[in-house]
């Protein structure tokens, strides 16, 4: 999980995020879950930037065991 802090949140369409999954809050941060043997950081800063967002701040999460269970298991 990485969660960015923009300037202000712009919503990302739908389309084309091949799995990558983005939330919004209200304090203009944006959590994104993605898998990482499929997807890049910089193909999610792109898709961020793309829609004119400002990056100020990026911050990562690392999953909880459940989490990691669940990825282990699911192959």
């Amino acid at each position: 999980k990485i969660i960015f802090k923009v300037k202000k949140i712009q919503k990302i369409k739908p389309e084309n995020l091949n799995g990558i999954k983005f939330s919004y809050n209200s304090n203009n941060e944006i959590a994104v879950l993605y898998e990482r043997k499929k997807h890049k950081i910089d193909e999610i800063i792109n898709k961020i930037k793309s829609t004119g967002m400002e990056i100020h701040d990026i911050s990562t999460e690392e999953g909880n065991l459940e989490d990691i269970f669940i990825d282990l298991t699911k192959s």
